[in-house]
């Protein structure tokens, strides 16, 4: 008897697995890479709870699946900014819109949960892991070892992965980064009015996905390819290439504009702290400032080991000494395709502190995730230090490999300051990252909701101060409470906010709450702390941090404590009926 045929869909999955299977015995290192990398960006997604940016992401998203549109208010609670600085004066979100359609893409397929949220941007980020080594066979064909390094330190970067499994615009602006890379290199070798014009869209979505960023993408590959193309360059090619430029940052200008993204009211300048009009300095010198401490903190997180790039300098000096091309550390083959990406990540890196709001010039450290997406072609620089050594000792080779793809040693004795504890950021990364994501983690939202969940009655309005801890918990709650009292009618837009939304309890006393959360600094007494009636109720021996947010010198590999102090503290009003005292938990 003959089985029956199967249905065309598993018939499509089952010959894509086929070959798949065929593709990874022709290419076993590249696919085993590849593999491992895709899944330990895919594993236990839901690990942790949602930080911040991730809870407006999500409750944006959620407001996208039920009005259709990218709002930040669902009817029960807000999401905001600090007093309402995030949205226009339609409660519209002003940050760039393409995460949230992406998001709720995620939820609608994968379900409403931190997995489901996370699962499309991971997929995104595995995908983009593919494009980079599309990229790279385009630039080194005929070096497949310098190849296999080079796709190896960024499939196994712990640092990369992190970004991967955010619920926000990360994993898209890298892919977007690396196709247009590759669509501009395809081009150039082809010259097709398709590869521009898919380059152009490229360019459009990379905007919308992060306006400095998507900006950043289009100057740097620009200045590139002055650098490299320039002579080859026809009058058809300015016009293609220069005309997607264009239309990207003429739709990016009319989306801003009607959004009202720029007014002095809620816009993005005073919604990042940045506004530049009242700044005493230049704007030239904060440029200067800006890009002085993002090369530094990228020598910090050892996206740029200083060792390496003394290596690198040598190799290039080298190279200039050799006659006819010959003798350098390097062949002209291995140096050439390395030094182009390398000098395009550099690029990212210089436009990112052009296009940046950040006022990382007075911060002290910069913001990793406006020039994160360099750390693949930065990393090429390791892969070929390696490919060096193993021509001359296997063995010293693959230590070397081992120790620059699984620590940040070297960066050492100058590793980035970890933000809560100080510590220099000076571990086994990939080591702790592999760990952290096949164990539970106690994650200071979880926290939170248990006591919540423990003490409040379904409804209840709940006030926590900062928007921080605000946006998380509407995310991860918001269907069960009112996060309530985030407007104070203290300037012109939030008193709009205000009337727009017609909900008292987003602009009331906070003061009139049921309970509030209240996450006080280390070593100081909670009973400072209860305001107006409000009785201390419980508490948890829990710190609140952004626990899976991606920088190095803010993403924690394991939950601790500081000096084993009551961290997350519930008051509850005076207002709430009687009800027996809950034991303080110890």
């Amino acid at each position: 008897m003959t089985s029956p045929a199967a249905p065309a869909p598993l018939a499509r999955v089952q010959a894509g697995l086929l070959a798949a299977g065929r593709w990874a015995l022709r290419h076993k290192p590249l696919a085993l890479l590849f593999l491992a990398s895709a899944y330990l960006t895919l594993v236990n997604l839901d690990y942790a709870h949602l930080w911040h940016d991730e809870g407006n992401t999500v409750a944006v998203a959620r407001g996208l699946l039920t009005q259709g549109d990218i709002i930040g208010w669902d009817g029960r609670s807000l999401v905001a900014g600090t007093n309402g600085k995030s949205l226009n004066a339609d409660l519209r979100e002003i940050q760039p819109p393409l995460m949230y359609f992406v998001t709720a893409a995620s939820i609608a397929v994968f379900g409403d949960s931190p997995a489901g949220a996370r699962a499309l941007h991971a997929i995104i980020g595995v995908l983009a892991l593919l494009v980079f080594g599309l990229l790279l066979r385009q630039h080194m064909p005929r070096q497949p070892r310098l190849m296999l390094l080079c796709f190896a330190f960024a499939a196994l970067s712990a640092q990369l992965m992190l970004y991967h499994r955010n619920a926000r615009y990360f994993a898209m602006a890298l892919l977007l980064f690396l196709l247009a890379a590759w669509l501009h290199r395809r081009y150039l070798d082809g010259r097709r009015g398709r590869d521009a014009a898919l380059l152009a869209l490229v360019g459009v979505l990379g905007v919308f996905n992060h306006y400095a960023v998507g900006l950043t993408v289009i100057a740097a590959l620009g200045t590139h390819h002055l650098l490299w193309h320039v002579r080859a360059t026809r009058l058809r090619d300015w016009l293609l290439l220069g005309g997607g430029a264009a239309a990207a940052g003429a739709l990016l200008l009319a989306w801003v504009a009607w959004l009202g993204a720029f007014s002095r009211e809620g816009g993005l300048l005073e919604f990042s702290g940045a506004d530049l009009t009242e700044n005493p300095l230049p704007y030239w010198r904060i440029i200067l400032l800006r890009y002085t401490a993002y090369l530094k903190t990228a020598f910090q997180v050892d996206w740029l080991g200083w060792p390496i790039c003394l290596w690198f300098a040598g190799c290039l000096f080298s190279q200039l000494r050799a006659k006819d091309g010959q003798g350098g550390w390097l062949a002209p083959e291995e140096l050439r395709p390395v030094c182009r990406l390398v000098i395009l990540g550099l690029l990212v890196i210089l436009y990112a502190a052009v296009f940046s709001v950040q006022p990382s010039y007075y911060l002290g450290y910069s913001d990793l995730r406006y020039f994160f997406i360099s750390i693949p072609l930065l990393l090429m620089m390791k892969a070929a230090f390696v490919h060096w050594l193993l021509k001359r000792s296997t063995y010293a080779g693959a230590a070397a490999a081992v120790a620059l793809i699984a620590s940040s040693v070297s960066a050492y004795p100058f590793n980035l300051v970890h933000q809560l504890d100080q510590e220099p950021t000076l571990e086994l990364h990939l080591l702790s990252y592999v760990k952290e994501v096949h164990r539970p983690y106690r994650d200071p939202v979880t926290e939170t909701l248990r006591l919540l969940d423990r003490h409040a009655a379904p409804g209840a309005t709940v006030y926590t101060p900062r928007f921080q801890e605000h946006d998380a918990l509407v995310a991860a709650a918001g269907h069960r409470y009112r996060f309530c009292c985030q407007l104070s009618p203290t300037t012109p837009h939030a008193r709009q906010l205000i009337e727009r939304i017609g909900d008292p309890v987003q602009s009331q006393d906070p003061h009139t709450a049921d309970w509030i959360i209240f996450y006080h600094v280390p070593n100081t007494d909670p009973t400072e702390h209860i305001l107006h009636g409000y009785s201390f109720w419980d508490r948890s021996e829990f710190m609140y941090y952004p626990a899976h947010r991606p920088e190095l010198n803010y993403h924690l590999f394991a939950p601790i404590r500081i000096d084993g102090r009551n961290e997350i503290t519930l008051l509850r009003g005076p207002h709430l009926p009687d009800a027996p005292r809950q034991p303080e938990k110890r």
